[in-house]
């Protein structure tokens, strides 16, 4: 019933679009009232083109009457979620941020950290790790917002918490994202110490429990007797994850007072679905089909909430996405293309093994190996006579002998990369931050994924990765395309520019002056 009854919203939402006379931009520049950052995780620049005649609703939408930057490509190596989401409002690359992946190795412990995760921080009314922006080492267009207009709200929203956390900066007014533990939409107390009243029900009931034992596809969703925190965790792999979030983002434009006056507010709601279900299907799947096909109307609906609540010339939306994904090797090898899945386990045994077995010494010669990124232990080898250089030397040679591996890149390559001439150097470069990355940068061949589930991964800077949508749509854009090559980090002075704040990011920043309606 339940599924008949979304096919049925879905329905009258894409006939109401079809009878409503077209959005038009506004006439003149405006400044709006509220800028939206949209992310999509996970999705690819050319999925405009795969599902051209399937986008019907919201995509539709932003690709015709938006400002549609065709060549928006990340331009550093490790192309992976948290690094993304750091960038987007603050215009920082890794190398900048601070955040170089979704977890890294932490040297001083001996452990690994997740991005935006907090000892200090603790959830509300939630036994669930905690959160908070500690981490990012520069400020976003979020944080100038609130120190030059304290009275703006600045909000976000992620099923995942570094993707809520980092798009907020240091200084939001909230932000929240989805605990496995409770079924909860959460903020921590970095945040607040209470949920606001416009949060209601999704801060104290189980919002992946009215989906338990339902089918979804071919798929029934859970198992035993209730929801648990396995099931949650399992539910995030199907279409729903997004509608949820979608639910939330409609409450937040319509109860919590963004957009209401003429105070600029900023708003950013990164779905999450897309990514998880490439990962888990790849995305030449039925379950990627539908979950991207249903996102196309949650955010048609959001727009429309936008549209109504808002006013559609006193709105501009930001889409986006934090990175692409390599199509499933087992397909691409039936193409005719080199293509393969390595074992990340197997990968780190067999380079420990030949490099003990090489130099003479015992004891793990790595440390940690969060791909692409390999966490030498120096100390361990010095202690056994074995010199920095050596080392790094001979887990370069046992690297690049493996299959299915391009390069391998060292803090020396690194050091000297001004002079090498090399792209993808320079990538590794722009992701590099010392304190918290690798000791060896490990760059697969195009085609080749570290991944060892049934469906795909991300996190190189090869084109499938690194190309991403990026469109501007409402007050102050002038619709178009525009094919020139630009970066994601050009983001954050833009939507800065477009609320009347002042803000550049890297050195390098700028805003898309060619995007506006008039210029500043």
């Amino acid at each position: 019933m339940r599924s008949i009854y979304r096919v049925l919203l879905a329905i009258a939402a894409t006939c109401a679009a079809a009878l409503a006379p077209p959005v038009q931009p506004p006439a003149t520049p405006s400044a709006p009232r509220l800028a939206v950052l949209v992310v999509i995780d996970q999705m690819r620049a050319d999925y405009f083109e795969r599902y051209a005649d399937r986008f019907t609703d919201g995509f539709k939408r932003l690709w015709d009457h938006g400002a549609v930057f065709t060549d928006a490509r990340y331009t550093y190596a490790s192309t992976k979620t948290a690094e993304a989401h750091a960038l987007m409002l603050t215009g920082w690359s890794p190398s900048g941020t601070g955040i170089v992946a979704d977890r890294w190795y932490d040297r001083r412990t001996g452990s690994m950290v997740q991005a935006a995760a907090s000892p200090h921080h603790k959830l509300l009314d939630s036994a669930g790790e905690g959160g908070s922006p500690e981490q990012l080492l520069v400020h976003s267009v979020g944080d100038a917002l609130k120190e030059q207009r304290p009275e703006s709200l600045v909000l976000t929203a992620s099923w995942k918490r570094y993707s809520a956390v980092l798009n907020g900066g240091h200084h939001p007014d909230g932000a929240y994202w989805f605990d496995e533990t409770t079924g909860h939409m959460v903020t921590s107390d970095y945040y607040a110490r209470a949920y606001p009243p416009w949060v209601g029900r999704f801060a104290h009931d189980d919002l992946a429990a009215p989906f338990f034992g339902t089918k979804w596809l071919t798929h029934t969703l859970g198992t035993g007797t209730a929801p648990d925190e396995r099931y949650r965790a399992a539910f995030r792999n199907t279409a729903f994850p997004n509608a949820i979030l979608l639910g939330f983002a409609k409450t937040l434009v319509e109860r919590s007072g963004v957009g209401t006056d003429s105070t600029p507010d900023l708003v950013a709601i990164s779905f999450s679905g897309v990514d998880y279900a490439g990962h888990e299907y790849g995305p030449e799947s039925p379950e990627f089909d539908d979950v991207i096909l249903k996102l196309d109307h949650d955010l048609g609906e959001l727009l429309r909430v936008l549209d109504t609540r808002v006013g559609a010339a006193n709105y501009v939306v930001a889409m986006t996405s934090d990175h692409g994904a390599a199509l499933v090797p087992e397909r691409q090898k039936a193409r005719g293309i080199d293509a393969g899945r390595l074992n990340t386990q197997a990968f780190r045994e067999t380079v420990d093994k030949t490099v003990a077995s090489k130099l003479g010494i015992t004891g793990p010669v790595l440390a940690a190996f969060e791909t692409p990124e390999l966490y030498l232990n120096y100390a361990g080898a010095a202690a056994q006579g074995v010199s920095r250089s050596v080392l790094d030397h001979e887990v370069v040679a046992a690297v690049q002998a493996q299959p299915g591996i391009a390069r391998a890149y060292t803090v020396d390559d690194i050091a000297a990369a001004a002079g090498a001439h090399d792209p993808l150097l320079d990538a590794v470069v722009d992701g590099y931050y010392a304190d918290r990355s690798g000791d060896i940068h490990v760059l697969v061949k195009p085609n080749y994924i570290f991944w060892n589930g049934g469906g795909t991964t991300h996190g190189t800077p090869y084109e499938y990765d690194s190309h991403v949508p990026l469109i501007l749509m409402g007050a102050g854009i002038k619709p178009g395309k525009y094919d020139q090559r630009v970066r994601p980090n050009e983001l954050a002075p833009t939507i800065g520019h477009l609320i009347g704040i002042a803000f550049k990011g890297d050195p390098k920043g700028r805003v898309l002056t060619e995007a506006l309606l008039s210029n500043p």
